[in-house]
């Protein structure tokens, strides 16, 4: 039953067309209670008094409307974002739809890599067909952004790119064939990283720094300053991402020792906060390492040596030419060089991804020392309690029975009263 709104004089009435085409008129307050109805009027509030003047004006209602059926145009860009089923639909190359195809699956995969599902899940990735130079670049990029992305993963992206190495495609070049293989690649890579500028994938970094600073209103200062801090500190966690995994690769053998020396050198002649970080994170993963393979020369044990004296100097403010390095920056290699001292042991272990029998036996080591120190403390607990009764039986015994009785105390008088007395006059006249 359609419902229409009209108004006659100062009344909003309801008509209801029925289907038999006579209507019936409702007012507004058709569901209002009827002990509302018969205290107030239509269209005032109970308990207030009812203007005699000039009655409100209601304000003029607009009505839109719409059709299912109308066509309505949507805002379009050039660059819109597209799903991957409907980019491989529009690549019309049946190769490049093998490769898109190929790298949904790897990144699939990565995004699951975990220590305990790492053996099946590096099964699956060799299995693949990369039989290509575009292709070996492609996944090459994928993994590297995966590593660098996810510092603490390293380790586990290392392991696969030493299993990746063995990729290798043949290309020809002006009728020459050339070898193309995934370690040379690799480490070309992380050699491009390393030597690039920490903040280099920042190209207007000075323009903002500049923006920022000429800003005069002081919430899109702040705004602006949040968003450079967050890309900067997105720049740093990738530096260290590189530096992490470079150090993972030197520890499987897939690097030499002169490059992670040539490596720290590089890091102490910068001396600014980033690479002294970097260092410090460079050396926390191979410290033992390569100090032990420095060993068995003279020469390169004076190399090292010299690296962490420097190192001491410029935590303890000494290096002349280092200044302005932050508290954090120090006090991180003081931590190396303890480390050091101590063997290349940490003080606490690092919050590293681990298996899931690794982690049961972790929480049962912590249920044990629980328990041991729960005992150790109602055991002492209890010896507390057996040396005060002794003391509380001893003293009872010697005060008489059940200790009741009170002891005397001996008072300043009494103590001088034993003393004699000594005329002072006297002895001055002798």
């Amino acid at each position: 039953m359609p419902e229409i709104l009209q108004k006659e004089g100062n009344r909003e009435i309801i008509r209801k067309e029925s289907s038999g085409g006579h209507t019936e008129d409702a007012p507004l307050n058709f569901f209002m209670p009827t002990y509302v109805k018969s205290n107030s009027r239509i269209g005032t509030v109970p308990g207030r008094r009812v203007s005699t003047g000039r009655q409100p004006e209601t304000k003029n209602r607009k009505i839109i409307s719409t059709s299912l059926t109308q066509d309505v145009k949507l805002h379009t860009t050039e660059n819109a974002w597209k799903p991957l089923a409907k980019q491989f639909k529009d690549v019309a190359d049946p190769d490049e739809q093998e490769t898109l195809e190929l790298l949904k699956k790897i990144r699939g995969i990565l995004n699951k890599l975990t220590p305990q599902k790492y053996d099946d899940l590096s099964k699956q990735i060799l299995s693949f067909k990369i039989d290509t130079e575009d292709r070996l670049k492609r996944v090459l990029d994928l993994v590297f952004e995966k590593a660098v992305d996810e510092p603490a993963f390293c380790l586990q992206y290392a392991n696969l790119c030493k299993h990746l190495s063995k990729f290798k495609v043949m290309v020809n070049k002006e009728e020459n064939a050339e070898e193309v293989k995934f370690l040379k690649l690799l480490l070309h890579k992380c050699q491009k990283e390393f030597e690039a500028d920490i903040y280099a994938s920042i190209t207007d970094l000075k323009e903002r720094q500049e923006e920022i600073e000429k800003c005069t209103d002081p919430q899109q200062k702040k705004f602006k300053r949040e968003v450079l801090d967050e890309d900067m500190r997105r720049a740093r966690k990738r530096s260290l991402g590189n530096i992490k995994l470079i150090g993972e690769l030197y520890k499987l053998n897939m690097l030499k020792a002169n490059i992670m020396v040539q490596c720290i050198d590089n890091l102490i002649k910068d001396a600014d906060d980033e690479s002294l970080e970097c260092l410090c994170a460079l050396l926390r993963t191979i410290g033992g390492q390569i100090e032990l393979e420095a060993s068995k020369s003279q020469q390169q044990t004076m190399l090292l040596d010299a690296f962490f004296g420097k190192m001491q100097n410029v935590a303890d403010h000494k290096d002349p030419k280092v200044k302005g390095t932050s508290a954090r920056v120090r006090f991180m290699l003081r931590d190396i060089n303890d480390m050091r001292r101590n063997g290349w042991k940490a003080r606490r272990d690092e919050n590293l991804p681990k298996m899931i029998d690794e982690i049961h036996s972790d929480a049962q080591k912590e249920d044990e020392q629980m328990i041991r120190d729960r005992h150790q403390h109602s055991s002492k607990k209890q010896q507390e309690e057996r040396d005060h009764n002794k003391k509380g039986g001893r003293q009872g015994n010697e005060s008489g029975e059940g200790g009741a009785q009170w002891t005397t105390v001996i008072g300043r008088k009494s103590q001088n009263a034993s003393q004699p007395n000594i005329d002072w006059q006297k002895m001055r006249n002798m």
